[in-house]
């Protein structure tokens, strides 16, 4: 398999020194709270299309049923996301080596992990998750959608799906509805950003049921969970490579790299970057 090859079946997640030597220590990522991104657009921005769509089936509601479901659910992500739930992603990229990226994730030099996407795809729930209450979702791996009409559309046929599912009816006004448009929130994004060619893998918790973590930053908390590198059933890494971002001294960094993924028996590819240092 041919370089090129091997990197369109990889999805990167780029990272600092100190990042990639946690991810090794504790063959997890963190999944953060969508509302503490670096773009503190992201969650208002998905919200907005939600309200959008609802909007659009309000108009076209034939029953009563119908209308106060869209109109409860249109209430909700009117609204800041309150505290009770909470959509936590790991964000990739489809981009190996890429100069924003190793300026929005890198600090300058930095590192972008190559991960198996299909491993990515296998089913996993939060780790660390209470033993006594019952467990998250299972993270999905999704592309980022940048489209607005594309958007729209996704929204408008999660609407219909359970506005027509035939238990619809066992779930509180909305509830269901809003459940299903949650997750979506946390993948729409401004087409400016579209460059980024981002994946994400996500999940929603009940913060009372799935004890979050935090860790300090600049504007405060920020929570955020676990996602586990290997799935129960399999030893296996996702790991497949890891770039070196630009930097004055690359052979010093990847030979430091490689010293590294040694001591946590990975057998790995280590690249530098392409881009110049400037």
């Amino acid at each position: 398999m041919s370089d090129d090859d091997q990197s369109s079946n990889l999805l990167y997640h780029y990272t600092t020194t100190q990042g990639l030597i946690g991810i090794l220590e504790s063959d997890c990522l963190w999944a953060t709270d969508v509302r503490f991104l670096s773009d503190a657009s992201e969650a208002s921005y998905g919200r907005e299309v939600a309200v959008e769509a609802l909007g659009v089936a309000i108009e076209a509601a034939q029953n009563e049923q119908r209308l106060l479901s869209l109109k409860i659910a249109a209430d909700y992500f009117t609204d800041e996301l309150g505290p009770d739930t909470s959509s936590i992603v790991v964000c990739f990229s489809e981009q190996p080596d890429h100069l924003s990226q190793w300026q929005a994730y890198g600090r300058g030099g930095g590192f972008a992990i190559g991960f198996d996407r299909s491993n990515l795809e296998r089913p996993r729930t939060p780790a660390h998750r209470h033993p006594f209450k019952r467990d998250a979702r299972p993270f999905q791996l999704v592309p980022v959608i940048y489209d607005r009409a594309a958007q729209l559309r996704a929204a408008a046929e999660t609407i219909r799906e359970h506005l027509d599912h035939p238990k619809m009816t066992n779930f509180g006004p909305g509830e269901e509805l809003v459940g299903a448009l949650f997750p979506q929130v946390a993948v729409f994004k401004n087409a400016a950003f579209e460059e980024e060619r981002e994946w994400r893998a996500m999940t929603d918790v009940i913060v009372n049921f799935y004890p979050l973590k935090f860790r300090p930053s600049s504007w405060g908390p920020v929570p955020y969970g676990t996602f586990p590198l290997r799935v129960a059933d399999s030893v296996e890494s996702p790991i497949r490579e890891v770039r070196v971002g630009p930097s004055a001294h690359p052979d010093t960094v990847r030979t430091g790299v490689q010293l590294l993924l040694k001591s946590h028996d990975l057998d790995v590819p280590v690249i530098s970057s392409e881009v110049p240092l400037r």
